[in-house]
């Protein structure tokens, strides 16, 4: 059981036996978790000892490196605006990476579910929420070029992609676990891309095991998982 302060309202972890998993093992950095959202707050206290560092790449140097297309690609990249700048603009972002992989039993904020694993941030989420799927599949293939272990897509559309189809093939066939949130309309269309073949589809549940009442739902979801009043990191060093 983690010391971390706000793990006791950390209802989730405890739902789906987080620390019997942890007696067994918290997590171990070459698990990198790729967050194709809007970028992390880089200096938050739960998530700054967190990030990934591109092998290939020499920070500052203003050369592309490791010749992937991207300059000083060292924590990741932002495809909405073309630079290496992953700092969050809209918060989305940081809230994901709390759950995923925040310092966990440092006596401070909160747990991760990962406690050592890597956050490669790829930012495709403009300030406002919005995002291309165009944006999307850039970012799924540079996540799966640069090794990500998991690919976390709390985002997405109800209209079908090819390319964003193929992006996620791609990624999966070079080894990658691709995850997608199933959407947060109470409506049963598939919403992607979670509902892609190759994506495991994840609708909200609340403290009581019942359906989120905002969570998608439908037969092509795989799993279910909890949702609802989620303390995790929140924008300016804070936790909410």
């Amino acid at each position: 059981t983690p010391n971390d302060p706000l793990f006791p309202q950390q209802w989730g972890l405890t739902k789906i036996n987080a620390p019997a998993a942890w007696d067994v093992v918290t997590g171990t950095p070459t698990v990198v978790i790729a967050l194709v959202d809007s970028g992390i707050d880089l200096t938050h206290p739960d998530l700054a000892g967190r990030l990934w560092v591109n092998p290939g790449e020499v920070a500052g140097n203003g050369l592309d490196d490791d010749n992937n297309g991207f300059v000083d690609d060292v924590n990741g990249w932002n495809f909405v605006h073309g630079t290496n700048n992953i700092y969050d603009g809209n918060g989305h972002g940081t809230q994901v990476a709390g759950v995923a992989a925040a310092t966990a039993n440092d006596g401070v904020g909160i747990a991760g579910l990962c406690w050592n694993c890597r956050i490669m941030p790829v930012r495709v989420m403009a300030d406002s929420g919005v995002s291309n799927y165009s944006d999307i599949a850039a970012g799924v293939i540079y996540a799966a070029d640069k090794g990500a272990k998991v690919i976390n897509l709390s985002l997405g559309g109800y209209a079908y992609s090819n390319a964003l189809r193929d992006a996620v093939n791609y990624a999966v066939s070079k080894g990658a676990v691709v995850v997608g949130g199933a959407g947060n309309d109470n409506v049963a269309t598939p919403f992607y891309p979670a509902a892609y073949e190759n994506v495991i589809a994840v609708a909200a549940t609340d403290p009581d095991d019942h359906k989120a009442t905002f969570s998608d739902y439908g037969t092509w979801v795989d799993l279910s998982a909890p949702g609802t009043v989620i303390t995790t990191t929140f924008l300016g060093g804070d936790w909410g």
